[in-house]
Parts: structure tokens; sequence; C-alpha cells
């Protein structure tokens, strides 16, 4: 997952804000049964999620096992920090 999350602002983007808007807080509000809230926390927190991936440079993790299991190109880790394709 760190691999992944590099970059700063894609790292806490998702601690912070996005993960807890995407599952605690939308688990809440519909045990609450406010489901409207839920449905826009739950929006939210993966939108925050996609923000964070643009910066980096990579695909969602979600987006990224779509695409493989369709034999569809994606950016498992973002290029600036996938140090294996490289040259020496």
């Amino acid at each position: 997952w760190r691999l992944r999350h590099q970059l700063p602002f894609n790292f806490w983007i998702h601690v912070l804000l996005g993960i807890p808007l995407a599952y605690p807080v939308t688990i809440a509000f519909l045990v609450l049964q406010m489901w409207w809230w839920a449905l826009g926390s739950f929006l939210l927190g993966f939108f925050l999620q996609w923000v964070g991936h643009q910066a980096e440079g990579n695909d969602v993790g979600e987006w990224a096992g779509i695409k493989r299991l369709l034999g569809l190109p994606y950016v498992g880790i973002s290029p600036r920090w996938d140090t294996t394709s490289q040259e020496k």
C-alpha cells in the first residue's frame, strides 16, 4: 500500500480524509439511517482518494484491479517511484 502512496499529499489525503469518509463515516451514517449523508460521505471519500492518485500519477487501487482483470493497461506504481523500470 505504501508503494502506491509515496507522494505525501496522496498519503495524507487518504489517511486523514478519504478513507475515513469512505468507510467508518459512511457506516456511521448508515447505522443512523441518514442515507443521503452516507452516500455523500462515501462518494466524497472516494473522490478525494482519486484526487490523490491523480497527483501521484497512478490508478486508484480498485480501478487498477478492474483494468487488470479486463486485460487493460494500468499504472500500479507511479513511474516517478518505480526504480525497476529506470535504466541504470
